[in-house]
């Protein structure tokens, strides 16, 4: 999922963040990709500005909602923070690990990473709850298949 913004400075370059759920995080200003900081916490790249200083932007919140945070305390929101009730239902797929063992383990996991998907979408709420239960119920049967199949 790409998300694009610009620092709340004047001068700011337009800031491209790629937000893959294999992949991770990948930043770019420019068209060109940064590469990320070697330091400890959370994900952070040094971003230049037009005056040619940089700013360092972390990134938090890739599963509850992406924002950045800036040097200084300010912070970025890039989507919509998920409530508690959506966090559950995205992963509760990987549940499945429990009933099917590891094929509801495996495609539990693959679920619960289209529903974290499928909850941020600008769809109405209803449609958002029936894909995300959609998957968990498609995880289900094709893990419970699996699992026959090798177990009976």
């Amino acid at each position: 999922m790409l998300h694009v913004f610009r620092l709340p400075e004047p001068g700011s370059p337009e800031i491209t963040v790629d937000q893959s759920q294999l992949a991770g995080l990948r930043v770019s200003v420019g068209g060109e990709r940064l590469p990320r900081l070697r330091e400890r916490g959370r994900p952070a790249w040094r971003i230049p500005m037009a005056d040619g200083t940089t700013r360092r932007v972390a990134f938090a919140g890739q599963m509850t909602g992406l924002h950045a945070i800036v040097e200084g305390g300010s912070t970025i929101q890039l989507e919509r923070r998920l409530a508690i009730w959506e966090l559950i239902l995205a992963v509760l797929p990987f549940g499945l690990l429990g009933l099917t063992g590891i094929a509801g383990g495996l495609f539990g996991l693959v679920a619960a990473v289209a529903n974290l998907r499928i909850l941020r979408m600008p769809w109405p709420l209803a449609v958002r709850v029936a894909a995300a239960l959609g998957t968990f119920v498609v995880a289900l049967v094709v893990s419970y298949v699996i699992a026959r199949a090798l177990f009976a």
